[in-house]
């Protein structure tokens, strides 16, 4: 998270009765209850890595586009939304979901269940630097080829390597103000998150 906008935070603790500094060396202690700061910094410092090995780990003949998701907590995405909403195309959806019941009878029942899932799409220069600021600008390296294990921990990366880019336009295209969540070919940082299985969808 190099380079990124830091956000600080100030924590209180109630000690006999009374409140006071929360002493920053009970930070990074495993505790039952983190801080709000930590909690926020681990899920953006992940979700900051897992976008750089999209980006920086691909080699030349793949597909530059590619899909992962992961466990993001509600108070991280709520951060991450409330800094990019303005900026970018934001939306808030109710969905259906099927899902399948499992009993001790040996039967199975499909059901369906509602589901919130908001898409929060990257398709701006503007909107990429506000995400930036947020996650940081990462070093870009041409890992294309070799990776590291435990017989090789070192190996030397590509020079003049393949390096994927996000070049975006200064506008959002009309297609996408006319259908916000219509399917979109070209470049985006598309992210998807469901709130009732705490799961953040991104397709770099």
């Amino acid at each position: 998270m190099s380079r990124s906008h830091n956000s600080f935070f100030i924590q209180y603790i109630l000690s006999s009765e009374s409140i006071a500094h929360y002493r920053t060396e009970h930070f990074f202690v495993t505790r039952a209850v983190e801080p709000v700061s930590i909690r926020l910094f681990h899920m953006l410092n992940l979700l900051a890595e897992n976008i750089k090995k999209c980006l920086y780990h691909q080699g030349e003949a793949e597909l530059s586009s590619c899909t992962f998701r992961f466990h993001f907590s509600n108070e991280a995405f709520s951060n991450v939304y409330h800094k990019l909403s303005a900026v970018n195309v934001a939306l808030s959806k109710d969905r259906q979901q099927v899902f399948v019941m499992y009993y001790d009878s040996l039967t199975m029942e499909a059901r369906i269940k509602h589901i919130m899932k908001t898409y929060l799409r990257i398709v701006t220069k503007t909107g990429l630097r506000s995400l930036q600021r947020m996650l940081g600008v990462g070093i870009g390296l041409g890992i294309t080829k070799k990776k590291t294990s435990k017989k090789s921990p070192l190996v030397y990366c590509t020079e003049n390597g393949f390096l994927t880019s996000i070049e975006l336009g200064d506008n959002t295209p009309v297609e996408l103000l006319a259908k916000p969540l219509r399917k979109w070919h070209s470049v985006l940082v598309d992210f998807i998150y469901m709130e009732e299985s705490r799961q953040l969808s991104c397709t770099i």
